[in-house]
């Protein structure tokens, strides 16, 4: 029902799956929705909560490296609380080269993830996904260049 409410008023076109129509920025989700997206994320272990939640920092689809650098843990631990999180349906796989790229399923639940966070939690976070882009994409950061800028800004860098 909240679905449809949305796509009638444009903000989510269905295509292969519902996707986005227009920026989240300054869109309200009603209680209903954010109040079963908060407690599916709720129901997660710590750890995958925070893998969650500094997958939301990074952006709607991010990639593994980055992940992997900002959580200081083994890429093998990281993917495998990514392959939990996939069985869940809080995310999904979108590309495995040239780089492996993962995205939250809805734009939603990547809202509410992020919006989880205290707002100085968010901002190390920013500042943290920052050095990791810049580490691991040295070569490219032509390319994320918009995406460096947010996470400065954002991180008061």
């Amino acid at each position: 029902e909240c679905v449809r409410d949305y796509v009638e008023k444009g903000v989510i076109v269905k295509q292969h799956a519902y996707v986005l129509a227009q920026p989240l920025a300054g869109l309200d989700v009603p209680a209903k929705i954010e109040s079963v997206l908060s407690a599916r994320f709720d129901r997660l272990a710590p750890e995958d909560k925070a893998i969650l939640q500094s997958a939301a920092v990074i952006g709607s689809t991010f990639p593994l490296s980055v992940l992997t650098k900002i959580s200081k843990a083994l890429r093998e631990d990281v993917r495998a609380r990514l392959a939990g999180l996939q069985a869940g349906e809080f995310i999904y796989e979108t590309q495995y080269y040239p780089v492996h790229e993962f995205t939250f399923k809805h734009a939603l639940t990547h809202k509410v993830v992020y919006d989880s966070l205290l707002a100085e939690r968010r901002r190390q976070l920013h500042a943290e996904i920052l050095d990791a882009i810049e580490e691991v994409f040295a070569g490219q950061l032509t390319e994320f260049a918009e995406r460096l800028a947010e996470h400065a800004e954002s991180g008061r860098v």
